[in-house]
């Protein structure tokens, strides 16, 4: 039992959705296994080629026929397709360099490859169709993180748009047609360290100095708005002096009471701060996860170990509140979390815990509440 509910936080790279079936894949450090949600097992076809070592990072296309899987020896691309409900491999394609982080557009066309990071500075993009790279787009900052925004009813007079974080209080969107870049600021004194882009390409949820949640709505004179603190304190409240006991008690009434209130007071000295490490924002728009990291208190605030908990949040009619926190018993700490899309009357949201269970969790709401 404790072999099997042991640690897999460096074992498991990364796991998401298909687009359209239910199947999961998962990342190792050396290939991509598929799980079938229908039948429950696993499928026998796995993503392995010799040179495909030290895996940080894949995407599935949106249509779901490629999967784009980042190495060390460079980007390959998978072609499936789906024979008797299993999942095939037809082709394969390579991109060399050294990229860590990939990203696929909405049309299927394009994909983004990038480094997260120190030395990440440079956002090359290829052409799925031809093999070859029609683009590269040098940032002054480091590169945190790489979205594509489709273009749709919100915003049909504006072409596919790629948006970058880095670290710097700007939110860029390369525009792939003209290639000019514009820039959204929620906060001059704070750096943007998450970023989520919604499934309709018509708002950006942004978190500032792992805290301060703020919505980018990419419409024409608007404005970033402020939604909400996601930071959690624990503890941080002392003991009540007031409610103090009388002299005139016995003695054993007052030795509990000491220790009582001895224990309160050690609980209350104990302060824990969460922090912000990501968030997943849901295809409906309306569902948030949060995954958090502890932190000590102070002005040098440094990072103690993941938090217990994911928070999920609800975004409605422009407000952001917390509807309460998943946890695990045989794991400490959350490590990914995504959302299914294409699902109906509510979110369909799956959590990787640190002992290798994936844990799938149905957030419904009353689709009647909202006016389309």
């Amino acid at each position: 039992m404790a072999q099997l509910h042991g640690d897999k936080s460096d074992a498991i790279i990364k796991f998401d959705y298909h687009p359209l079936y239910r199947k999961l894949a998962i990342a190792f450090k050396h290939g991509v296994v598929f799980f079938d949600l229908k039948k429950n097992n696993w499928i026998g076809n796995t993503l392995q080629h010799e040179q495909q070592t030290d895996i940080t990072d894949f995407k599935f296309s949106h249509s779901g026929h490629l999967l784009c899987v980042a190495c060390s020896s460079g980007v390959f691309v998978w072609e499936l397709s789906t024979f008797r409900g299993e999942l095939i491999a037809d082709g394969l394609m390579m991109h060399g360099g050294g990229d860590k982080a990939v990203t696929v557009s909405p049309c299927d066309k394009y994909m983004a490859v990038y480094q997260r990071g120190s030395g990440g500075c440079c956002v090359r993009v290829y052409d799925l169709y031809t093999n070859r790279m029609v683009y590269q787009h040098r940032m002054w900052h480091c590169i945190e993180s790489v979205e594509w925004v489709a273009s749709t009813k919100y915003n049909k007079f504006c072409p596919l748009r790629l948006a970058i974080m880095t670290r710097s209080p700007f939110i860029f969107l390369l525009n792939m047609v003209t290639f000019e870049t514009a820039t959204f600021e929620c906060d001059a004194q704070q750096t943007p360290t998450s970023m989520a882009v919604a499934q309709k390409g018509d708002g950006i949820m942004v978190v500032l100095q792992r805290q301060y949640l703020y919505y980018i709505p990419l419409k024409a004179f608007s404005d970033p708005q402020f939604l909400a603190d996601l930071s959690i304190q624990i503890g941080s409240s002392g003991v009540n002096e007031e409610n103090k006991h009388d002299d005139d008690e016995n003695e054993n009434g007052a030795e509990a009471n000491e220790d009582e209130d001895a224990k309160l007071q050690e609980l209350s000295q104990e302060k824990r701060l969460f922090l912000v490490r990501d968030i997943e924002w849901s295809p409906c728009d309306r569902r948030l996860a949060v995954l958090y990291d502890e932190y000590e208190h102070g002005e040098r605030k440094q990072s103690r170990a993941p938090g217990s908990f994911v928070s999920v949040l609800a975004f409605e009619f422009g407000f952001c509140n917390r509807l309460g926190f998943i946890t695990q018993p045989r794991a400490s700490h959350p490590l990914q979390v995504r959302f299914r899309k294409h699902v109906s009357d509510g979110a369909l949201m799956a959590i990787c815990w640190n002992n290798g269970v994936i844990a799938q969790y149905h957030l419904c709401y009353d689709t009647t509440m909202r006016a389309y």
